[in-house]
């Protein structure tokens, strides 16, 4: 099958059941962590890279702006803990405060 798309670093995106119905489990590289949809937003809920450094977070990012860009929905990061990710994602990657801990970006 071929993919919709091709990421920086032309990772697939694999995605399995999560900790419950709404919650998914998903993996890009050496990055995998959590993700929920609403009715308006694709929902980042955590991610780990398991090696720094390598680029693969931007194919994380890359995957679900697509996703959300294909279904007409924000891409939102949610319980951001961790400022300088927050600080980069305003100032990097478009995204905007929607709460202390909530980023929002429109695709």
């Amino acid at each position: 099958m071929q993919k919709p798309f091709t990421t920086t670093n032309n990772l697939d995106f694999l995605q399995s059941n999560g900790v419950d119905a709404d919650i998914f489990r998903f993996k890009v590289g050496t990055c995998h962590g959590l993700y929920y949809q609403t009715k308006e937003a694709v929902c980042l809920l955590a991610v780990m890279n398991n090696k720094k450094g390598n680029g693969h977070f931007t194919d994380v990012l890359e995957w679900f702006e697509f996703s959300a860009k294909r279904q007409g929905l924000y891409f939102d990061v949610v319980d951001v803990m961790n400022m300088r990710l927050r600080k980069h994602l305003m100032d990097k990657q478009g995204f905007v405060a929607i709460g202390r801990d909530h980023l929002r970006k429109k695709v």
